[in-house]
C-alpha cells in the first residue's frame, strides 16, 4: 500500500522560490531583449530611424538648376556663338495624395493634353510627339509593327527599302487615343504608395548578374531594357543600410543614395507629361483657373464655415513645374566634341561629360513639413534654397570653320563612298605644333577614311 505525504512547509517555499526564480530570470531576460532593442533603435541606428521620420515629416519640392550654354568662339572677331544651350518647358504631374476622382482627372487630362495639333503629329511619326503617346501610335514608331503590317499584305513580293508611311487604317482615332491615355494615367494615380523605383538605367551584364546574384526581394533586373529597379513596398525596411551597401557596389552609387531611394513612402508626385508645348500648358493652366474659381463659388454658397471648408478644388492635384531641356541650335555641328544628353538627362560624351559637374549648377529645395494624412502645413520650417545655375563653357572651335568642314567632309565621304572621314584644320601661319595652333585646330569627325588638308 502506497502512502501519499504532503510535502513539507521548507519543501513548498523552496518550490515557490524555484518558480519565482524561473520568472525572475524570464523577466530579466525580456527586459535585457528590449533593453538591448532600445540600444540599438536610440544609439545605434538613432540616426538612421531619425532621417527616416524626417523624410516622412519634411519633403519639399526640387527646383531644377539651369545647365551651363556651351560656346564657341571665332578665331577673327572673337564673338561668340551658341552650340548647346537650355529651353524651358514644363512638366505636368499629379499628387496621388489628394486626389478625390481619379476617373473625372484622368479624363480631363487625356483631352486636354491629346489635341488634334498633338494628334497629327503623332500620326505622322513626328518628333514632335509627346513620348508619352508612343505607344498609342505604334503603327507610326515602331518600325516592326509596320514591317509585319507589310508582311501580312505583300506575302513573297520584296520588301521595300524605306518602309512607307502608315496607312489611315492602321492608325487609332483620336477619341480612341484619349481613352486609352485616360485608362492609363487613372491606373498610375490610383496608387498611394511608391511601388516602382529606377535604380540603374543600361546596366551591363555584369552588374545585372551581381544584383541578380544578391537575391534581393523586391529588386528587380530587367535584362531586355537593361534596367534594374525596386518596389521599396516589398524591400526589407528593417535592412536597409546593409541591403544599399551590398548594392552600392555592383550598382556603383552612393550607398546613401541607394538607402533613400529604397526607402518606403507616400506616393506624392506621378510625371503625366513633359516638353508641353507654350500653347498646351496655356491650356492646363486656363483649365485649373477655372476650377478654383468654380470652387470659390460653391464655397460662398455653402450654408456655414465648416461646410465651406470641407469644399475642395477637384483639380488641386494637378501641379505644373518648369524643366531645363538640352537644345543645340546648329544640330549636329561640333556634335562629336559638345556631346550629348540622353532621355533621362544624363551627360554622354564630349564637353557635355567631361564638365558636367560645372555645367550641371546646384539644385534648389523648397522645404514642406507634411501632417500623417500627407498635407502640407504652414509652419517656421519651412524654406527655399536657390538653385545654383550651372557655368558657362567658352571653346576656341570657329562655329563658321567647323560648319564649312562638315558640310565638305560629308560630300567627300559621299562622294568616296566611305563609311566615315576625318579632317584637320590649321592655321597656315603659325607652327603645327605650336599651343596656339593646337588650341584653334578644329577637327569634323565622321571615322573611316581619313582626309587631311592643310590650307
Amino acid at each position: 500500500m502506497h502512502t501519499y505525504r504532503l510535502p513539507s512547509e521548507s519543501q513548498r517555499n523552496r518550490t515557490i522560490e524555484q518558480r519565482m526564480l524561473i520568472v525572475h530570470i524570464f523577466l530579466g531576460l525580456a527586459g535585457l531583449i528590449i533593453l538591448a532593442r532600445l540600444l540599438e533603435l536610440q544609439l545605434l541606428r538613432g540616426d538612421e530611424y531619425r532621417s527616416y521620420a524626417q523624410a516622412q515629416h519634411y519633403g519639399g519640392v526640387v527646383l531644377p538648376a539651369r545647365r551651363g550654354e556651351i560656346l564657341s568662339q571665332s578665331s577673327k572677331t572673337n564673338e561668340t556663338s551658341i552650340l548647346a544651350t537650355n529651353t524651358t518647358l514644363d512638366l505636368l504631374y499629379v499628387d496621388p495624395l489628394i486626389v478625390d476622382d481619379p476617373v473625372m482627372v484622368a479624363e480631363k487630362l487625356a483631352d486636354l493634353l491629346v489635341t488634334p495639333e498633338v494628334h497629327a503629329a503623332c500620326s505622322a511619326g513626328s518628333s514632335l510627339c509627346p513620348r508619352e503617346l508612343n505607344d498609342e501610335y505604334a503603327a507610326a514608331f515602331d518600325p516592326m509593327v509596320r514591317m509585319n503590317s507589310l508582311l501580312s499584305s505583300t506575302l513573297l513580293e520584296p520588301l521595300p527599302k524605306d518602309l512607307p508611311p502608315p496607312s489611315p487604317s492602321e492608325l487609332p482615332d483620336i477619341t480612341e487615343v484619349r481613352r486609352a491615355f485616360a485608362r492609363s494615367i487613372e491606373e498610375r494615380i490610383a496608387g498611394k504608395r511608391v511601388t516602382f523605383v529606377p535604380l540603374l538605367y543600361g546596366a551591363n551584364k555584369v552588374q545585372m548578374a551581381a544584383v541578380e546574384e544578391l537575391g534581393i526581394t523586391g529588386i528587380t533586373v530587367q535584362k531586355d531594357t537593361r534596367l534594374i529597379s525596386a518596389n521599396p513596398e516589398q524591400v526589407n525596411q528593417a535592412q536597409l543600410s546593409s541591403l544599399a551597401r551590398k548594392l552600392a557596389e555592383p550598382l556603383g552609387k552612393d550607398p546613401i543614395v541607394i538607402r533613400d531611394l529604397l526607402r518606403s513612402r507616400p506616393l506624392r508626385y506621378v510625371s503625366i507629361m513633359r516638353r508641353l508645348s507654350p500653347s498646351v500648358s496655356l491650356l492646363v493652366k486656363d483649365l485649373l483657373q477655372q476650377s478654383l474659381q468654380e470652387t470659390l463659388a460653391r464655397k460662398k454658397t455653402a450654408r456655414n464655415v465648416e461646410e465651406a471648408e470641407k469644399i475642395m478644388d477637384p483639380l488641386r492635384c494637378i501641379a505644373l513645374i518648369a524643366e531645363h531641356w538640352r537644345y543645340y541650335p546648329d544640330g549636329t555641328v561640333g556634335s562629336h566634341v559638345v556631346g550629348f544628353l540622353n532621355p533621362t538627362q544624363e551627360a554622354q560624351y564630349g564637353i557635355e561629360r567631361t564638365f558636367d559637374p560645372q555645367l550641371r549648377g546646384q539644385e534648389g529645395l523648397i522645404s514642406t513639413v507634411s501632417d500623417p494624412s500627407g498635407g502640407q502645413i504652414l509652419t517656421a520650417d519651412q524654406r527655399i534654397v536657390d538653385p545654383k545655375d550651372g557655368d558657362t563653357i567658352i571653346l576656341t572651335i570657329d562655329r563658321a570653320i567647323q560648319k564649312e568642314v562638315e558640310t565638305i567632309m560629308d560630300k567627300a565621304v559621299k562622294n568616296a563612298d566611305a563609311d566615315s572621314g576625318q579632317a584637320i584644320i590649321l592655321d597656315p601661319e603659325q607652327d603645327a605644333f605650336s599651343p596656339w595652333s593646337m588650341r584653334r585646330s578644329s577637327t569634323a569627325t565622321t571615322t573611316g577614311m581619313s582626309l587631311k588638308k592643310f590650307p
